[in-house]
């Protein structure tokens, strides 16, 4: 079957002798389509429903990119597992997953021992406000690899309070931020675990 510019039948190659069978799954793979982008949110409109990513004053890092710039100082001259090795082969932008897990745990660990300062960026108009030690503490999932924000925090949170007059009830839209002199700073510093 060969479909014109439109998806109907130019040509059937199938046998069959209306295009019936071909033109109907166009029309289903085509109504598939449009109701898939009308249900993401602000296909078509997106730069009136979304704001840009966060863009950093100069001189921080966010999250993961301080773990990136860790993970290069900690990593260098030591091979990628042979799952990244086949990816990249195969023309596949991958990273090694656990060495950046690894790193922000680093990160945090730095944070908890007050020798790396956290700032959040967000709010309308745009806060910069520094984060105490004991306030990374109190929310559970921000210390961890995969959690790296505020998306997660639950209103029942003492920290929830202080965080919303901060920057509003759009927590999730807040930014981590690290200084970048701070990161390579730790960066050189030796590592206390050989990976």
């Amino acid at each position: 079957m060969v479909f014109d510019r439109r998806g109907q039948t130019a040509r059937n190659l199938a046998g069959d002798p209306q295009g019936v069978v071909q033109r109907r799954s166009c029309r289903i793979r085509k109504h598939a389509e449009r109701s898939y982008q009308r249900g993401r949110p602000g296909a078509a409109n997106r730069a009136k429903n979304r704001g840009m990513s966060a863009v950093l004053p100069t001189g921080y890092l966010s999250i993961l990119e301080a773990a990136d710039v860790l993970s290069r100082a900690r990593h260098a001259g030591v091979p990628d597992s042979s799952l990244v090795i086949e990816l990249r082969k195969g023309g596949l932008n991958v990273g090694d997953g656990p060495a950046r897990d690894r790193s922000i745990a680093e990160i945090w660990k730095a944070v908890d021992g007050t020798t790396l300062r956290v700032m959040a960026i967000g709010g309308r108009p745009r806060r910069m406000v520094r984060l105490s030690p004991e306030l990374t503490k109190g929310i559970p999932t921000l210390c961890r690899p995969r959690g790296r924000g505020f998306a997660f925090l639950r209103q029942s949170n003492p920290a929830y309070q202080q965080l919303a007059s901060w920057f509003g009830p759009l927590l999730h839209e807040a930014v981590l931020a690290f200084r970048e002199t701070e990161i390579q700073k730790l960066a050189r510093k030796e590592p206390e675990f050989v990976c």
